[in-house]
């Protein structure tokens, strides 16, 4: 009975062993593990419950289904396809994602393509690049949405081919001029002003011919200049540093005053043609026409020609070309003109100043860069120089402080320790009939121009960016451009060998989600105004950047309420008085494509009024102008805005044709 009790009492224990332990287990988190040879909640010797199945393991979390793109290419003149063209679609971050050759029909796929937005392009040899929504060589793409599982079809993408000018150059008699430079200079809007820019030369044949190919439709201003490079006998006689013939040192200094072509090089074929001009100077052509012979004693020369006959590049009649068309007969008739000749003498600090080039360009005119000016020539030992065969007119003789060529085409004409340059000069003259003679032209001390980058946030400043650059243009006519600087990593920027003089401050390549909030000078905001360097100082500049920005978006649509994804989208400020003499500020000007959905957005825009108006890319060329902008104003919304705002602005297109 004893055992009975026994087991009965371990039974009862146990019972009140596990009761009280699940009690305490379930109040502090622990479990209590079971009886040996029990099963938890079954009484000692009930069966084993069979084990519950094992859950399913979760399954990896797939990608969303991709879809396939389909489209094909044409040339945007003709409509029709173009084939084996290379078409590569891209990430909104630019990385190429697919590449295809188009087939002989010009139609291409994509396939795999996940769900993003994308851009397509298309390039084919003979042809400028192209890509989706494109609708002028000179304009952007849009972008396009891609869903899942899907096909996205029937895309055009276009081509353009480039254009041709052609023509001939002829003498006073009618006689064909061979051999001579022809340039295409190609007006566009830059830094807020018109400009033109020489993009492309070809060499007359045999028949007085030319023919400017490859070019990017648009408009065009056809030049022949005809530049007389006068050099001291003395300096072409010397052995310099190194022991090079006379031609070959003429024809390195014609390659050192010859513009750049499209492609970036100097031009070539500048062999020198060689006149003995007044017995002290050698005066050479190069690929300009040759002067005709004296007349009783009096030299004349052919002027530097615009077409169609003007002598000043904002006289010239523009060449209009479109996408694949070909210009003919633009022809010019050189006629000779009474000249003189303009000596004196160029002083630096310490007396003359020797081997120095010398430019003679239009006053009031652009300058169009080396190769282009009236006349260039080259101080003797004492700094005295010539110009010979200048035509009469108003003229800006400049002396540089800096040189776009290869120092060593100079070592060989002087002494290298020459070469620094240091000091610039812009002398005004006037030429009538007479020779001019006896100027003191005096070199004035470079300005600099020292500066730093801040920023203007709550937040950490940025790490620098490669891409940031910062320049000054020079206020009006006749005034070139001058290089553009990278701050260094602690945001520090120097410009130096400034000639003294009025400049505008230009900032490019600012990050994505800042924008120039001011530019102090001497306690002045210079952002948007022009400002003076005097000749020897070393100005102080701090730039700030801001990520309070203005951000805008919209939607454009038609009349009807559709969407319009062929718009461009333009936005100018309400008063654009150039009140700087160097155009409307850059910052102020924006042009957006809308994406396929017709969606723009322009970030970064400065506080105030402005005019958005949308109207179709095809109508964009040119918009700048000023003629235009009073035209399209009419037809805008006006805006205002204010720092640090967002606004949602949508807008209906217009037509608004030249």
């Amino acid at each position: 009975m004893s055992d009975v009790y026994n087991f009965a009492m371990l039974r009862w224990v146990g019972a009140c062993v596990l009761a009280g332990a699940a009690t305490i287990g379930a109040a502090a988190q622990i479990v209590t593990p079971p009886l040996p040879g029990t099963v938890p909640g079954q009484p000692p010797g009930a069966p084993s419950p069979k084990p519950a199945p094992a859950a399913p393991a979760p399954r990896p979390k797939s990608d969303p289904p991709p879809s396939a793109i389909l489209g094909q290419v044409f040339d945007a003149k003709s409509g029709r396809p173009v084939a084996k063209a290379v078409v590569r679609l891209f990430s909104p971050a630019g990385a190429v994602v697919q590449t295809r050759l188009a087939d002989d029909r010009g139609r291409f796929y994509f396939k795999g393509v996940m769900p993003g937005d994308f851009s397509i392009a298309a390039e084919r040899n003979g042809y400028f690049k192209g890509a989706l929504g494109q609708r002028r060589a000179s304009g952007e793409g849009t972008s396009i949405t891609v869903g899942t599982n899907g096909v996205l079809g029937n895309l055009r993408l276009e081509v353009f081919r480039p254009s041709v000018i052609t023509g001939s150059v002829f003498d006073e008699g009618g006689e064909p001029i061979v051999g001579v430079a022809v340039h295409a200079l190609r007006r566009q809007f830059a830094d807020g002003a018109w400009r033109v820019d020489d993009v492309a030369t070809d060499d007359t044949d045999d028949r007085g011919n030319y023919r400017l190919g490859d070019l990017m439709p648009g408009e065009y201003v056809v030049a022949v200049p005809t530049v007389k490079l006068a050099i001291p006998n003395a300096v072409v006689d010397s052995p310099g540093e190194t022991s090079i013939d006379t031609g070959t040192r003429l024809d390195l200094l014609m390659k050192a005053f010859a513009p750049a072509t499209q492609s970036g090089t100097a031009a070539g074929n500048t062999s020198a043609t060689i006149f003995d001009g007044d017995q002290k100077n050698i005066l050479v052509t190069g690929r300009g026409p040759v002067p005709p012979p004296r007349d009783s004693g009096r030299v004349h020369a052919y002027a530097n020609t615009y077409y169609v006959g003007a002598d000043l590049v904002r006289l010239a009649m523009p060449v209009a070309v479109g996408p694949g068309e070909t210009r003919d007969a633009v022809t010019f008739y050189l006629r000779p003109v009474p000249t003189a000749r303009v000596s004196g003498r160029l002083l630096g600090t310490g007396g003359g100043a020797p081997n120095r080039p010398l430019r003679l360009l239009v006053d009031g005119d652009d300058d169009l860069g080396f190769g282009t000016e009236v006349a260039a020539t080259l101080t003797g030992a004492d700094g005295s120089f010539t110009f010979l065969d200048v035509p009469q007119g108003r003229y800006i003789i400049e002396a540089r402080a800096t040189w776009p060529t290869s120092s060593t085409t100079w070592i060989i004409f002087g002494d290298p320790a020459t070469q620094a340059m240091s000091g610039w000069a812009r002398e005004g003259i006037t030429v009538n009939n007479e020779d001019l003679e006896g100027l003191a032209v005096t070199l004035s001390a470079p300005s600099a121009l020292d500066g730093r980058i801040v920023y203007d946030s709550t937040k950490a400043a940025p790490e620098p960016s490669g891409s940031m650059l910062v320049s000054v243009t020079p206020v009006g006519p006749a005034m070139f451009s001058l290089p553009a600087v990278t701050p260094d990593a602690y945001g520090r920027f120097q410009l130096t060998a400034l000639p003294p003089g009025t400049y505008v401050l230009r900032v490019r390549g600012v990050r994505p989600g800042w924008s120039l909030k001011s530019a102090m000078l001497a306690g002045i905001d210079v952002a948007d105004s022009a400002f003076t360097l005097r000749a020897g100082d070393t100005a102080q500049m701090t730039i700030t950047l801001t990520d309070r920005i203005t951000k805008t978006i919209g939607t454009v649509r038609d009349v009807r309420g559709f969407v319009q994804s062929t718009a461009t989208v333009l936005v100018f400020p309400v008063d654009r008085r150039d009140v700087t003499g160097a155009g409307v500020s850059p910052s102020r000007l924006r042009e957006a494509r809308v994406t396929g959905s017709g969606v723009f957005r322009i970030d970064g825009l400065p506080a105030g009024d402005y005019i958005f108006v949308a109207i179709d890319d095809v109508e964009a060329e040119g918009w700048q102008d000023e003629t235009r902008l009073t035209k399209l104003a009419l037809l805008g919304t006006r805006v205002r805005l204010v720092a640090g705002e967002s606004r949602t602005i949508d807008l209906r297109q217009v037509t608004a044709r030249k």
